[in-house]
């Protein structure tokens, strides 16, 4: 006696074997988005539990280099700071600035070339973090000036007038 699934069974013939021959069935294509949805959820959880490890990794750091900041803030290490940044800041604006003087002048019209994107990417992203650099250290003296007293007052406070401080309160 014979089954209907034995009935409907065809034997293998040449085109059956090639690898890749045909269209996947919808069983097929269904398997497949299955294990690619879970995939992509396993990845998903694997990247969250990740990112929290990293996530507390970088809450630690933090908070242990933000007392390291304390000492950054000083005023011998920060004016001399903020000096190399505004004279790199202006240098690089005076070199832009001579570039194109020398480009506009007459002796150079027979040689000159018009600049290649790269090129104007390039001078216009040195021009802004540039202006960028001045600003912020203009603002950090402003800021500096507002909340001490003077752009150039001592930031660093004893730990013994730190503890008088708490004391007295």
């Amino acid at each position: 006696m014979q089954t209907a699934l034995s009935e409907k069974q065809e034997p293998l013939g040449q085109h059956d074997v090639e690898v890749g021959a045909g269209k996947p069935n919808k069983r097929q294509v269904l398997l497949g988005s299955g294990s690619l949805a879970i995939a992509v959820i396993e990845a998903l959880c694997l990247f969250f539990v990740s990112a929290n490890g990293l996530i507390v990794l970088l809450g630690g750091a933090s908070i242990t280099l933000a007392q390291g900041a304390v000492l950054f803030h000083s005023t011998a290490i920060r004016l001399p700071l903020l000096s190399l940044a505004t004279l790199g800041a202006l240098l690089n604006l005076w070199l832009l600035f001579n570039a194109w003087r020398l480009r506009s002048a007459p002796s150079a019209r027979w040689r000159k070339k018009p600049l290649e994107p790269k090129e104007r990417r390039r001078i216009a992203i040195v021009t802004t973090l540039s202006v960028l650099t001045l600003l912020f250290v203009a603002a950090e003296l402003f800021l500096h000036h507002r909340l001490h007293g003077s752009s150039f007052a001592r930031t660093l406070v004893p730990s013994a007038q730190i503890e008088q401080n708490f004391t007295s309160v």
